[in-house]
């Protein structure tokens, strides 16, 4: 019996030293200034609670230098997405949102038009919520994504896009303006 419990207890040893412990980890990429409707800063684009912009998409590219500046190296594997919104409203009707990521050799949007077919070329989609409603977030008014699908960056530039569509056509879809 004791030669039994001397070996189980040299299995749990082993077992217990070669776990090794994961750890959740948020980070901040580019702590920037909150946009204008000059200069439409997304991921959601309403100038106004009566705005007739019921759509967008965005694109934003980290390099990565941002990226390992922030302590995401290769093999990272991020789960989460968040924006800062730079006001309290909220929406009023759902929102059908989806989120895309890739990892891409990218250093600078060159063309500011770039067509949404090339920015999806090669994305996967990590998030979608047909009934999204912007929530009345108080300070930092960080809007989180829990990603329903986790993306492993692998090195070089990250690229996330959004595409937003408020549901339904009349009425004010929101209390405020987001930008």
């Amino acid at each position: 019996m004791i030669r039994y419990t001397k070996i189980l207890a040299a299995i749990c040893c082993v077992l217990l030293t070669s776990t090794g412990l994961l750890a959740q980890t948020f980070v901040t990429i580019n702590t920037g200034t909150a946009g204008t409707p000059a200069n439409n800063a997304g991921p959601i684009y309403r100038s106004s609670a009566t705005s007739t912009y019921n759509f967008s998409r965005y694109s934003y590219l980290y390099t990565e230098a941002e990226l390992a500046s922030a302590g995401i190296g290769p093999g990272s594997i991020i789960t989460n997405l968040g924006w800062q919104k730079a006001d309290t409203g909220r929406s009023l009707r759902s929102m059908d949102i989806k989120i895309f990521m890739k990892n891409s050799s990218t250093t600078d949007f060159a063309n500011a038009t770039e067509s949404w077919t090339n920015l999806m070329n090669g994305a996967t989609q990590v998030y979608a919520n047909a009934s999204f409603l912007v929530p009345p977030v108080t300070a930092p008014n960080v809007i989180d994504f829990p990603l329903t699908t986790s993306f492993v960056y692998t090195g070089g530039s990250l690229e996330i896009s959004v595409e937003h569509q408020v549901n339904g056509t009349s009425g004010n879809a929101t209390t405020t303006s987001f930008t």
